[in-house]
């Protein structure tokens, strides 16, 4: 007899649900308005997702976000769920999703010209207080891009500076800061956007960097914060040769 035994059968069942589970897990799934749509709510349950992200289209108000986010934790996760992610794209300055009564920062370029790790610290801690008090538990931020091409449609004063040791141990220190107030950092673009002449929201810029160049520039900044134990580091949609001359990074 080949057929499988019914415990194997279970078993193949019991793997493939766990499989379908890990890969909700990965997925991290906007959703429109002020309130979590009953639909949004079952598509949660149903494939285990791993989080949300808001954009301006979620904010109205810091009591409104903070009930966003309990509705999220308690009411949207069926009891075998692990707690969910709530994120955010946060930086200051012109990427900034949060209006008043929320801090309003200037951008990374500010930071950049003050040179003071200490000053980032303070400013990635304030800015995870404020996240925290709202229920969100990551933040893609800070930009770690060094600003090697001013005429970048998509970094320019969304970059610390031109000088990658500057990049470097500025956005570690925010990295730092945001998670001492217990919410995850999330360094970006690697393997680098500050060199590209197209916005990767639109197309795919293109980088013909060798390694070698990559390594003094691009790549020191990344290290740095890895060093500091950044929790995790967003891919940009970025077609480097030197890494991959057929996909780009988030592939």
């Amino acid at each position: 007899d080949s057929r499988p035994s019914l415990t194997k059968m279970r078993g193949m069942v019991s793997l493939a649900t766990s499989l379908e589970k890990k890969v909700g897990q990965l997925l991290i799934v906007g959703f429109d308005g002020y309130a979590v749509p009953p639909e949004f709510k079952k598509q949660i349950q149903k494939y285990q997702l791993g989080g949300v992200i808001y954009f301006k289209r979620n904010v109205q108000s810091p009591a409104q976000l903070a009930e966003l986010a309990n509705e999220i934790q308690f009411s949207c996760r069926t009891k075998d769920m692990p707690a969910l992610f709530i994120s955010i794209d946060h930086e200051g300055g012109k990427v900034n999703r949060l209006v008043k009564p929320f801090t309003k920062f200037p951008g990374n370029d500010y930071l950049g010209e003050l040179g003071s790790p200490k000053v980032a610290f303070d400013f990635g801690m304030v800015i995870a207080k404020e996240l925290k008090a709202i229920g969100v538990n990551i933040n893609y931020a800070p930009v770690v891009d060094v600003n090697t091409n001013r005429e970048s449609p998509v970094i320019r004063n969304r970059a610390f500076s031109v000088d990658p040791e500057v990049c470097a141990r500025m956005g570690s220190a925010v990295c730092r800061g945001i998670q001492k107030m217990g919410v995850m950092a999330v360094a970006k673009h690697f393997p680098g956007h500050g060199d590209t002449k197209e916005d990767s929201h639109f197309s795919l810029p293109r980088v013909t960097k060798s390694l070698k160049e990559l390594e003094k520039v691009e790549l020191v900044p990344f290290r740095r914060v890895i060093r500091g134990r950044v929790e995790a580091i967003m891919t940009a949609h970025i077609l480097n040769d030197a890494l991959d001359p057929k996909y780009p990074a988030t592939l």
